[in-house]
Protein backbone atom coordinates (compact mmCIF):
# COMPACT_ATOMS: atom_id res chain seq x y z
CA UNK A 1 0.00 0.00 0.00
CA UNK A 2 1.27 3.49 -0.88
CA UNK A 3 1.30 5.90 2.08
CA UNK A 4 0.99 9.70 1.93
CA UNK A 5 1.62 11.81 5.02
CA UNK A 6 0.00 15.18 5.62
CA UNK A 7 1.02 17.57 8.40
CA UNK A 8 -1.43 19.94 10.02
CA UNK A 9 -0.80 23.66 9.57
CA UNK A 10 -1.68 26.27 12.20
CA UNK A 11 -4.38 28.66 11.02
CA UNK A 12 -5.81 31.67 12.83
CA UNK A 13 -9.50 32.17 12.07
CA UNK A 14 -11.71 35.22 12.69
CA UNK A 15 -12.11 35.95 16.38
CA UNK A 16 -8.64 34.60 17.16
CA UNK A 17 -9.68 30.95 16.91
CA UNK A 18 -6.60 28.77 16.44
CA UNK A 19 -7.00 25.61 14.36
CA UNK A 20 -4.59 22.98 13.09
CA UNK A 21 -5.71 21.70 9.69
CA UNK A 22 -4.32 19.20 7.16
CA UNK A 23 -3.24 21.52 4.35
CA UNK A 24 -1.12 21.05 1.21
CA UNK A 25 -0.76 22.34 -2.35
CA UNK A 26 -3.13 21.11 -5.06
CA UNK A 27 -3.59 21.78 -8.75
CA UNK A 28 -7.04 21.82 -10.37
CA UNK A 29 -6.91 20.80 -14.03
CA UNK A 30 -9.67 21.16 -16.61
CA UNK A 31 -10.48 17.51 -17.42
CA UNK A 32 -11.82 18.43 -20.86
CA UNK A 33 -8.62 19.97 -22.22
CA UNK A 34 -6.00 18.82 -19.67
CA UNK A 35 -4.15 22.10 -20.15
CA UNK A 36 -5.83 24.83 -18.14
CA UNK A 37 -4.89 24.61 -14.46
CA UNK A 38 -4.79 26.59 -11.22
CA UNK A 39 -2.63 25.97 -8.16
CA UNK A 40 -4.09 26.53 -4.71
CA UNK A 41 -4.12 25.09 -1.20
CA UNK A 42 -6.28 22.14 -0.24
CA UNK A 43 -7.65 21.25 3.18
CA UNK A 44 -8.74 17.71 3.93
CA UNK A 45 -12.22 18.32 5.32
CA UNK A 46 -13.73 15.21 6.92
CA UNK A 47 -16.90 17.18 7.67
CA UNK A 48 -17.50 18.05 4.01
CA UNK A 49 -19.33 15.64 1.73
CA UNK A 50 -17.95 17.20 -1.47
CA UNK A 51 -14.78 18.51 -3.04
CA UNK A 52 -15.37 22.27 -3.11
CA UNK A 53 -13.19 24.89 -4.80
CA UNK A 54 -13.62 28.66 -5.17
CA UNK A 55 -15.75 29.75 -8.14
CA UNK A 56 -12.79 31.78 -9.45
CA UNK A 57 -10.89 28.50 -9.99
CA UNK A 58 -13.64 27.25 -12.33
CA UNK A 59 -13.34 30.46 -14.31
CA UNK A 60 -9.52 30.40 -14.43
CA UNK A 61 -9.35 26.80 -15.72
CA UNK A 62 -12.04 27.41 -18.34
CA UNK A 63 -15.01 25.48 -16.94
CA UNK A 64 -18.14 26.37 -18.94
CA UNK A 65 -20.47 27.41 -16.12
CA UNK A 66 -23.37 27.84 -18.56
CA UNK A 67 -23.62 24.05 -19.03
CA UNK A 68 -22.55 23.02 -15.51
CA UNK A 69 -25.00 21.05 -13.40
CA UNK A 70 -25.86 22.56 -10.03
CA UNK A 71 -26.04 20.99 -6.61
CA UNK A 72 -27.94 22.35 -3.61
CA UNK A 73 -25.76 22.31 -0.50
CA UNK A 74 -26.71 22.96 3.10
CA UNK A 75 -23.78 24.04 5.27
CA UNK A 76 -22.93 26.23 8.22
CA UNK A 77 -23.57 29.33 6.09
CA UNK A 78 -27.00 28.15 4.96
CA UNK A 79 -28.25 26.71 1.67
CA UNK A 80 -26.33 27.42 -1.53
CA UNK A 81 -26.66 26.42 -5.17
CA UNK A 82 -23.25 25.57 -6.62
CA UNK A 83 -22.21 24.65 -10.16
CA UNK A 84 -20.40 21.32 -10.50
CA UNK A 85 -17.99 19.96 -13.07
CA UNK A 86 -15.57 17.05 -13.47
CA UNK A 87 -12.03 18.19 -12.69
CA UNK A 88 -8.67 16.46 -12.28
CA UNK A 89 -6.99 17.25 -8.97
CA UNK A 90 -3.28 16.78 -8.36
CA UNK A 91 -2.17 16.75 -4.71
CA UNK A 92 1.41 17.50 -3.71
CA UNK A 93 2.42 15.55 -0.61
CA UNK A 94 6.07 16.52 -0.21
CA UNK A 95 7.93 14.71 -2.99
CA UNK A 96 4.89 12.56 -3.86
CA UNK A 97 2.00 13.50 -6.11
CA UNK A 98 -1.44 11.93 -6.20
CA UNK A 99 -3.73 12.63 -9.17
CA UNK A 100 -7.43 11.78 -9.45
CA UNK A 101 -10.61 12.93 -11.15
CA UNK A 102 -13.82 13.83 -9.37
CA UNK A 103 -16.88 16.04 -9.54
CA UNK A 104 -16.12 19.39 -7.93
CA UNK A 105 -18.59 21.94 -6.61
CA UNK A 106 -17.61 25.60 -7.03
CA UNK A 107 -18.53 28.10 -4.31
CA UNK A 108 -18.68 31.86 -4.77
CA UNK A 109 -18.36 32.22 -0.98
CA UNK A 110 -14.89 30.64 -0.88
CA UNK A 111 -13.51 33.48 -3.00
CA UNK A 112 -14.15 35.94 -0.17
CA UNK A 113 -13.82 33.62 2.84
CA UNK A 114 -10.78 31.52 1.91
CA UNK A 115 -9.47 32.56 -1.53
CA UNK A 116 -7.23 30.09 -3.33
CA UNK A 117 -8.22 27.32 -0.92
CA UNK A 118 -10.21 24.18 -1.68
CA UNK A 119 -11.90 21.73 0.65
CA UNK A 120 -11.41 18.04 -0.11
CA UNK A 121 -14.32 16.11 1.39
CA UNK A 122 -15.52 12.56 1.75
CA UNK A 123 -17.09 12.00 -1.66
CA UNK A 124 -14.47 12.55 -4.33
CA UNK A 125 -11.33 12.68 -2.20
CA UNK A 126 -11.30 10.74 1.07
CA UNK A 127 -13.17 7.84 -0.54
CA UNK A 128 -10.24 7.42 -2.99
CA UNK A 129 -8.14 5.94 -0.17
CA UNK A 130 -8.21 2.47 1.39
CA UNK A 131 -7.39 3.82 4.82
CA UNK A 132 -7.12 7.24 6.50
CA UNK A 133 -5.53 7.50 9.95
CA UNK A 134 -5.75 10.70 11.99
CA UNK A 135 -3.14 11.54 14.63
CA UNK A 136 -4.62 14.71 16.17
CA UNK A 137 -2.14 14.99 19.05
CA UNK A 138 0.74 14.71 16.57
CA UNK A 139 -1.02 17.08 14.13
CA UNK A 140 -0.70 14.77 11.14
CA UNK A 141 -2.58 12.16 9.15
CA UNK A 142 -1.73 9.24 6.90
CA UNK A 143 -3.56 8.31 3.71
CA UNK A 144 -3.15 4.84 2.17
CA UNK A 145 -4.02 3.84 -1.37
Amino acid sequence: MKKYEVSYVRELKPGGVELYLPKFSIRAINTENGKSSATLFGYIDTGNDLVTLPLSVAQSIGVDLQVAKTVSVLGAGGRDEMPTHDVTIECFFGQDNFRFSCTVSFSKHLDSYTPLTGYLGNSGFINKFERVILYPKEKRMELFI
